[in-house]
């Protein structure tokens, strides 16, 4: 499988259980996701140099330049690991901001996190991923300024001009708007070709 599929299905898994485990208790609200945005990074680096005693590794890009990292533990054995061999490295961060119509549902912060490794016996391999909802409630709309206040559960309130006007009617006063916020990296070891 592809390194990149992984990090999708690790992140989708995250994303499910997370949104998922609302509408299960809510299935009677309306969830209309209003936008959606993501961006994917992906750096490709050879491995410089070694130090396997405090398991520090240098990289060097296509553009020669060098960065050191520190391979945690978990991530699985460095000794596998050569000069030359290959890495591959992916970071994925998304926002979802959807509209929610409900009375029960509270503002407040959920977040979650998962983590993949490889077999420990195999060169390094690893995907982390950490999504925070943060459900916000709509306090007044102002169509005419294209302006939404929403408050937290602390009661705070922020006044945000929309992105996008139209979305401002699609809610009302009281309604939720959760922002999902998705971050994922992950790193692979592989030989040179």
């Amino acid at each position: 499988m592809k390194f990149t599929k992984n990090v999708f299905v690790v992140v989708m898994m995250v994303m499910v259980t997370g949104i998922s485990s609302y509408a299960a208790d809510k299935k009677s609200d309306k969830i209309e996701v209003l936008s959606k945005d993501a961006v994917l990074l992906t750096i490709d680096a050879e491995v410089e140099n070694i130090n396997y005693e405090t398991r520090e590794v240098t990289l060097k890009d296509s553009e020669g330049k060098t960065v050191k990292i520190t391979v945690e533990m978990s991530a699985g054995k460095l000794e596998n690991v050569k000069k030359g061999d290959l890495v591959a490295i992916e970071y994925l961060e998304s926002v979802e901001i959807s509209l929610v119509s409900s009375d029960k549902l509270k503002a407040g912060v959920v977040g979650g996190a998962a983590v993949e490794t490889s077999d420990p016996e195999k060169k390094p391999a690893k995907v982390k991923v950490a999504q925070v909802n943060v459900i916000l409630t709509i306090e007044k709309i102002d169509l005419k300024n294209e302006l939404v206040t929403l408050k937290d559960a602390q009661g705070n309130t922020e006044t945000v001009k929309a992105r996008n006007p139209e979305n401002l009617k699609k809610g009302k006063v009281g309604d939720k708007v959760i922002i999902t916020v998705t971050k994922a990296i992950g790193y692979k070891v592989t030989k040179k070709q």
